[in-house]
């Protein structure tokens, strides 16, 4: 059995900016002004959550700032890395992310990512630590691997939550150096 740390890492917010592209498209179509800040609930109104469907939405986001380095930092420790995202359900979507993937964090190079997992549950998945910005998530993993560290990637609709909070990968590299 490998002694190996395995850290699940959200995809959209964590890895890919994706709501401040949902925003400037919602904003476009509805001559609105929302901003991030403005979105202090998990659950979008549908009219935004449509929006997921827009044509190569999830192909063309930006990364977090500094989520690749980030993210190359942590390739370099003992660790297991999973990549988790949910689609949804679209396998158009879930297509897209691995070419956002690919592009972005080439899997020749990111050895130790051993999963890419785009199932919608993450407490199906099996970690010691997770790094997600929706709470839900965190407390389903924390349910089905009650000894992980949960790890809370800061947005306006998460700040009730107590435990480990980042806000940037400098962050995140920070802690997940001190765990592995």
């Amino acid at each position: 059995m490998s002694d190996k740390k395995t850290i699940v890492i959200d995809m959209d917010e964590v890895i890919t900016d994706l709501m401040p592209e949902v925003i400037r498209y919602y904003n476009a179509l509805y001559s609105s002004d929302i901003t991030l800040e403005d979105i202090t609930k998990w659950d979008l109104p549908k009219d935004m959550r449509d929006l997921f469907s827009v044509p190569d939405l999830f192909l063309d986001l930006n990364p977090v700032k500094g989520a690749l380095l980030g993210m190359k930092k942590l390739n370099r420790l003992n660790c297991n890395i999973i990549i988790a995202s949910d689609c949804g359900g679209d396998k158009n979507i879930e297509i897209q992310k691995m070419y956002w993937l690919e592009r972005y964090l080439p899997f020749k190079d990111m050895v130790n990512v051993t999963e890419i997992s785009f199932g919608g549950d993450k407490g199906l998945l099996t970690g010691d630590v997770i790094i997600d910005d929706g709470l839900h998530n965190l407390y389903s993993f924390k349910k089905t691997n009650p000894n992980s560290t949960l790890i809370c990637m800061d947005k306006p609709w998460n700040r009730e939550f107590k435990g480990l909070r980042v806000f940037n990968w400098d962050n995140i590299t920070e802690l997940i150096t001190l765990i592995v």
